[in-house]
C-alpha cells in the first residue's frame, strides 16, 4: 500500500511541474521579446499641435459695404453660389441716378449742338469761297475796264495837247483845241472812276475775309467750348457712377457665400460693415499651430501626421492622413503655423472650411529605449 503512495505522489509531482516549467518559459519567451522590442523595436514619436482646423486653400473674400447707406435690396444666402461681380446689395442711391439722369441728357444733347454749329461753319466756309471768288471775278472785270479807259484818256491827252499847241499857229481853231482838252479830261475822269472801282472791290475783299475770320475764330470758339463741355459732363457722368457704383456691393470672386449677416430692406448699414464672406472654390488644407520650442527645427515639409476632426470622433470616423506641406520661418503671437495636405486616399469625411480637430505630426521612429533615456534626461536636466 506504502508503494502505491508513493507511485500516486511521484505522479502528481510529475504532473505538477510541468506546467510551472511551460509558464516560466513563456514567460521567459516574452521577457525575450520585450527585450528586443525595447532595444530594437521601432515607435514613432508624434509632436502634437496645440490647435488646428481645415481651411480651403483659396482665401476667403470679406464683402463689405463702401459707403454707409439704407438697404434696399438683397440677395444674400448662406450657402448660395455665387459669381464675380454679381450684384449682392444695393443701398439707397435716389439722389446720385438723378443727378446722374441730368448730367447724361445734359451730354447727349451736345452732340447735336456741335454738329449744327460744324454744318453752320461749314456752310460759312463754302459761303466765302464763293463770294471770294465772286470777288475776284468782280475785281479782274473792274481792273479790266480801268485798263481799258486808260488807252482812250492816254490818246486824248495826247490829242489836246496837240491841238493846244496848234492853236497859235492857226492851225486849229482854238474850240476844236477845248473839244479835245474837254474829251480828255472826261477820259481821265473816267480811267480815275475805274480805277477807284478797283480799290473799292478790292478794300471790299479784304473787309470780307476779315469778317470771315472772325466769324469763323468765333465757331472755333464756340466748338472749344462744346467740346470742354462735354468733358466735364463726362467727368460728372463718370464721378456719378463710381458714386452709384459705391451703394452696390458686389461679390468679389466666384464661390460660395460661408457667412451671411441677415439684413433686410430698410436697414443701415455703416461704411466698411462687413455682410458677408465669400469661400473660393478650391481644395482643403489643414493649417494647425505648435509650440515654436518644440515645433522649430524638428517639423519639416514632408513629414507624415494624422488629424482627428472634433465633430466627427476618431473612433467612429477614424482619423485623417496627412503630410506637412510648409512650416513658418518664425513663430507669430507665441505659435508656429504649419500647414498639411490632407491625403485623399483617406476616409471620405464631409470636409468642409472651418472645421477644428487636432494633429499629430511624426517626427521620427526610435527604439523605446532611447525614448526612456531621453525622458530620464529631461527629467535629469536641472
Amino acid at each position: 500500500m506504502a508503494t502505491d503512495f508513493s507511485r500516486t505522489l511521484r505522479s502528481l509531482q510529475a504532473d505538477g511541474s510541468r506546467p510551472a516549467w511551460l509558464a516560466w518559459g513563456a514567460a521567459g519567451l516574452l521577457g525575450l521579446a520585450w527585450g528586443l522590442w525595447f532595444l530594437a523595436g521601432r515607435v514613432s514619436v508624434y509632436e502634437p499641435a496645440l490647435q488646428a482646423r481645415v481651411e480651403a486653400q483659396a482665401a476667403a473674400h470679406p464683402v463689405a459695404a463702401r459707403q454707409g447707406g439704407t438697404l434696399v435690396t438683397s440677395t444674400l444666402a448662406l450657402g448660395r453660389t455665387v459669381r464675380a461681380g454679381e450684384l449682392l446689395l444695393e443701398l439707397d442711391h435716389r439722389g446720385a441716378a438723378l443727378r446722374l439722369r441730368e448730367e447724361r441728357a445734359r451730354l447727349d444733347a451736345l452732340p447735336p449742338r456741335r454738329a449744327a454749329l460744324q454744318a453752320e461753319i461749314d456752310a460759312g466756309l463754302a459761303a466765302d469761297a464763293q463770294a471770294r471768288l465772286a470777288g475776284a471775278q468782280a475785281l479782274a472785270a473792274a481792273q479790266q475796264r480801268a485798263e481799258e479807259a486808260a488807252a482812250p484818256a492816254a490818246f486824248a491827252r495826247e490829242q489836246a495837247t496837240r491841238l493846244a499847241a496848234e492853236v497859235p499857229g492857226g492851225g486849229v481853231a482854238e474850240i476844236d483845241a477845248l473839244r479835245a482838252r474837254s474829251e480828255a479830261t472826261r477820259l481821265a475822269a473816267q480811267q480815275r472812276a475805274a480805277q477807284a472801282e478797283v480799290a473799292r472791290l478790292a478794300a471790299e475783299e479784304r473787309a470780307r475775309d476779315a469778317q470771315a475770320l472772325a466769324r469763323q475764330a468765333v465757331q472755333r470758339g464756340q466748338l472749344a467750348a462744346l467740346a470742354s463741355e462735354a468733358q466735364a459732363l463726362a467727368a460728372s457722368v463718370d464721378r456719378l457712377d463710381a458714386e452709384l457704383e459705391r451703394a452696390r456691393v458686389r461679390a468679389p470672386v466666384d464661390g460660395v457665400l460661408a457667412e451671411v449677416t441677415p439684413l433686410r430692406p430698410g436697414a443701415w448699414l455703416a461704411e466698411g460693415q462687413a455682410v458677408a464672406t465669400v469661400l473660393a472654390p478650391g481644395g482643403l488644407t489643414v493649417v494647425a499651430d505648435f509650440a515654436p520650442q518644440r515645433a522649430l527645427g524638428r517639423l519639416q515639409p514632408g513629414q507624415m501626421a494624422r488629424v482627428r476632426l472634433d465633430s466627427l470622433p476618431w473612433i467612429e470616423h477614424g482619423s485623417l492622413a496627412a503630410r506637412v506641406l510648409h512650416v513658418a520661418g518664425e513663430p507669430r503671437d507665441g505659435r508656429l503655423r504649419v500647414e498639411l495636405a490632407i491625403d485623399p486616399a483617406g476616409p471620405a469625411l464631409p470636409l468642409q472650411h472651418g472645421l477644428t480637430g487636432t494633429v499629430e505630426v511624426a517626427l521620427e521612429q526610435v527604439a523605446p529605449v532611447q525614448l526612456l533615456l531621453r525622458t530620464l534626461g529631461r527629467r535629469l536636466q536641472p
